[in-house]
């Protein structure tokens, strides 16, 4: 499962419970969804080549966000206008909004794009914005790229908190009382190269051995 259960497919055609008897492993990237399900925890993978330029004062924007609104646009509007307010500039897309409750049209893109457009966004931002949909706990995307691009991440996830590559510095739990602003201008610690690994490929490939090996010989 790459997203939460509740809006998954599994959940649609009334099969999550009987996921377990069919499959040798079953993995969910939230963990209260893994706990609930009796399934293995994993987080996101995403690995990527693309080299951006550094974190520096020098980039256009303070700010991006791209993703559907969901259940999420007033948090996002919340967010937005608070950052504006701060002198912050922000690129955001939302997708999904009706046209009739789009606000500051002027300035926020309401038109889907490509993942190209979406990587050209990130590399002219200091901070990644990640508004959390519904009550997942799991780490989206948004934390990937955070992550591998080397920029700054402004997320509703609590959960955040005890991953491994968690710095204060570079990864803010947002709340109205949150200066935007101060956390920006707080310099940036570099992650290393194992905290880069967090949402590998080889990591999850190699869970699922030491899993496949564990129930070998059980």
């Amino acid at each position: 499962f790459s997203n939460i259960v509740a809006i998954s497919g599994a959940r649609y055609y009334k099969i999550t419970e009987k996921l377990n008897d069919y499959f040798d492993i079953v993995f969910a990237f939230d963990k209260e969804d893994s706990n609930r399900y009796n399934f293995e925890y994993s987080p996101l993978i995403y690995a990527t080549n693309i080299q951006m330029p550094p974190l520096s004062d020098k980039l256009k924007n303070d700010l991006f966000y791209l993703g559907m609104a969901k259940d999420r646009y007033d948090a996002l509007i919340e967010l937005f206008e608070k950052a504006t307010n701060e002198g912050l500039k922000c690129d955001f897309t939302i997708v999904g909004v009706p046209e009739e409750k789009r606000k500051h049209q002027n300035v926020i893109k309401y038109s889907p794009v490509s993942y190209d457009v979406a990587i050209k966004g990130m590399e002219n931002a200091k901070c990644i914005v990640d508004i959390i949909q519904g009550n997942s706990t799991g780490l989206t995307i948004k934390n990937c790229e955070a992550l591998m691009f080397g920029r700054k991440l402004l997320t509703s996830n609590q959960h955040v908190r005890n991953v491994e590559f968690y710095h204060p510095e570079n990864i803010c739990v947002y709340t109205p009382e949150v200066s935007i602003k101060q956390f920006i201008d707080t310099p940036f610690v570099p992650y290393t190269s194992d905290e880069k690994e967090y949402f590998s490929p080889k990591r999850l490939y190699k869970k699922i051995e030491n899993l496949l090996n564990s129930n070998k010989n059980t």
